[in-house]
């Protein structure tokens, strides 16, 4: 089940990078990737897959302040859950540091302003 995620993201992902109106994906594909977040939120550390730390952060680089609207959901269903994988120490789950890093990255860079209006725990967490 884990190679069959990677493999549809990897596929999402490749569509992402050279589509320029996102209206239709928007429209049909972003609610399925919400529920996305919300498994990877509630499964075992062990069964989580980096791929979908990257395939977010692909996500926010190509349409940014569009997905505004979802940021916070973004932040508590990706990046606490990831946070506390990685928080403790250096060596432990390697090859989520990366799509974290991507991905908190690309919230700032191209996602600035919804992060503004965040609460400011949420804020200071990113930070």
């Amino acid at each position: 089940m884990k190679a069959l995620r990677r493999d549809i993201l990897s596929l999402i992902s490749t569509y992402l990078e050279s589509e320029t109106n996102f209206e239709y994906f928007n429209a049909n594909f972003l609610p399925t990737l919400q529920a996305m977040v919300e498994d990877y939120q509630n499964s075992d550390p062990f069964a989580r897959d980096p791929q979908t730390l990257m395939f977010f952060a692909t996500l926010l680089k190509k349409e940014g302040q569009y997905l505004a609207n979802i940021l916070n959901q973004l932040l508590v269903g990706l990046c606490q859950p990831t946070l506390d994988m990685i928080k403790d120490d250096f060596i432990t789950f390697p090859e989520f540091r990366e799509g974290f890093m991507k991905l908190v990255h690309n919230m700032i860079k191209h996602c600035t302003s919804a992060l503004i209006e965040l609460d400011p725990g949420m804020f200071s967490t990113i930070i």
